[in-house]
């Protein structure tokens, strides 16, 4: 799940040459190009700088106004920055796209601390839940919504990025997450690896890993977006194997 970018023609004639305007929210985060929930971003989300009043056109939602110290230029637009626009998507917009970006920034090898300080800053109550969350260890879009709904389900999150090996300790798999009792593998399946050219072999590879996984006694739960989508097909999932 990616957002498109944000930098078109509205967007120019709005912000070029006008140094009291910023992107913000989702528009900053398609910019820094993070990922997010899909969207046409056909609403440009925005703030004056230091100054200014909230108001919204049939294009454009200005937000309260940001502090100048947040904000930095990318292509010739004003933007705020990285952390802070997670943050504000956090507390107005979609916790889904926070948590993503979150995580991506900390792959990107982001200062956790002023990733953790704008979430305090500007994004409320959400951006605790977000900081709580927040991992270089989810390593796609769907691992860090995967992590969201373990949260909204009630269950312990569980390990992630964990490496098990056969009875003869070679390596058999890297799996997405772990629970450890009962041993259930959680896997998330974007399901594009099975198209293309080389689908059938990227499906039989998947099969084998599975059986291997199975014959050392590990429930193996995959979810999909339309899983994650509807949070108590997860958790029913997890329950047939008492792992909920």
């Amino acid at each position: 799940m990616r957002a498109r970018s944000t930098s078109d023609g509205r967007a120019h004639t709005w912000l070029v040459g006008h140094p009291l305007r910023a992107l913000t929210d989702e528009s900053a985060i398609a910019l820094h190009g993070l990922p997010g929930v899909t969207q046409d971003l056909a609403e440009i989300h925005l703030s004056q700088v230091d100054t200014g009043r909230a108001r919204r056109t049939q294009h454009f939602r200005c937000h309260p106004p940001v502090p100048a110290t947040t904000v930095t230029r990318i292509d010739g637009l004003q933007v705020v920055n990285a952390p802070v626009a997670v943050a504000l998507v956090a507390r107005r917009g979609s916790l889904r796209t926070a948590v993503m970006a979150a995580d991506a920034l900390l792959r990107r090898d982001h200062d956790r601390a002023a990733l953790d300080a704008a979430l305090s800053a500007y994004g409320g109550r959400p951006g605790t839940l977000v900081m709580a969350l927040a991992t270089p260890e989810s390593e796609s879009p769907g691992e860090s919504w995967s992590r969201l709904v373990f949260h909204q389900i009630g269950i312990e999150q569980p390990r992630q990025q964990v490496v098990i090996s056969d009875a003869h300790g070679n390596f058999l798999a890297r799996v997405d997450f772990l629970i450890d009792d009962p041993p259930t593998v959680i896997e998330f399946d974007g399901m594009s690896k099975y198209e293309g050219a080389n689908g059938a072999k990227a499906l039989a590879a998947e099969n084998r890993r599975e059986d291997g996984l199975r014959e050392l006694r590990y429930a193996v739960v995959r979810l999909t977006w339309a899983d994650l989508g509807t949070p108590q097909r997860v958790r029913d999932a997890l329950r047939r194997h008492g792992a909920a």
